[in-house]
């Protein structure tokens, strides 16, 4: 099994489409950073030091779902030294404000936190000579204050930047796509409630059906879906990553003719049709793989064997 690039938890995102995110305070306060910070040792790119916006400034009504990759302006990715997955974003809300957010992910336990906020920022030459910038973010969640900073090298692919209590970490930069996908994640952990076990959440999202394939080779297809009052979502794995959020539905043909549905959940995309009682499933290449239905303990078991390889 490869290393799938998104993790998300399907237990916690039982609300997802009813969460609103940087423009909404449902979710439950996320703790604020300290205010104590290790020395920087990296630099900043440009464009970012003159980003400021407004903290007290309304942020409007919208989920992080609504944030898209053509809004994205960096995303990063990292580990603290407890093993705690860490993604850094600055991004333009439909709002047209800008935010910065920090989204923790705590595999072990299954639970995490989202901090998400506009910002005041200045810049910082350290004792090496790198310039870092520094961002005073007012947390929509907590409404409390908090210091993030961040330095770019965007050449040399280098980018660093603090964790939720100021802790320097190296990461490496995403792609638009991939800070979309980290930010599904954060709506599924909003929907457990930040800083919270997700174990702890309750929804009436129901499983609808599922299936799985696998090619031979150690990847693993999964296309699970899940109904609720407030809309429709799925988990998707096409082997390398996942997601799981609102979907859609297109028709596509294979080159014999055979028609197929492609589901799509953020830019993750798997296809399958069902002939008599079997049942096939597609790659985003056109590979077709025999596939099985899954009961919802089967769904859910299978999705923690292969959340651990």
């Amino acid at each position: 099994m490869k290393k799938k690039f998104v993790t998300l938890f399907l237990t916690a995102a039982l609300a997802v489409s009813m969460i609103t995110g940087c423009g909404g305070d449902e979710a439950e306060p996320a703790a604020a950073a300290g205010t104590e910070t290790e020395e920087p040792a990296e630099e900043v790119e440009e464009e970012a030091e003159e980003e400021t916006a407004d903290s007290s400034s309304s942020t409007g009504d919208f989920s992080l779902l609504d944030v898209d990759e053509n809004m994205v302006d960096v995303g990063a990715y990292g580990t603290d030294s407890d093993g705690i997955e860490l993604v850094f974003t600055m991004f333009t809300g439909p709002d047209s404000n800008k935010y910065v957010s920090l989204f923790g992910f705590d595999n072990n336990n299954n639970n995490g936190y989202v901090i998400c906020g506009q910002y005041e920022s200045s810049t910082e030459k350290d004792e090496d000579g790198d310039e870092w910038t520094y961002f005073d973010v007012s947390d929509v969640y907590s409404g409390q204050h908090f210091n993030l900073g961040v330095f770019e090298r965007p050449e040399t692919e280098q980018i660093a930047f603090f964790d939720k209590e100021g802790n320097v970490v190296e990461g490496k930069f995403l792609t638009n796509a991939e800070t979309i996908n980290y930010m599904g994640s954060a709506v599924a952990l909003l929907s457990g409630d930040a800083d919270t076990d997700s174990s702890d959440s309750a929804s009436d999202v129901k499983y609808v059906d599922g299936f799985y394939a696998n090619n031979g080779s150690g990847d693993d297809f999964m296309i699970f879906f899940y109904e609720s009052s407030d809309g429709d979502v799925a988990y998707v794995n096409d082997g390398t990553t996942e997601a799981f959020a609102e979907y859609t539905v297109e028709k596509a043909q294979l080159d014999d003719g055979t028609e197929y549905l492609v589901v799509t959940v953020g830019n993750v995309q798997l296809g399958y049709y069902e002939e008599g009682d079997d049942i096939y499933m597609i790659s985003e290449d056109g590979d077709v793989y025999a596939a099985g239905r899954l009961s919802e303990e089967e769904a859910e078991a299978l999705h923690s064997v292969v959340t651990e390889q």
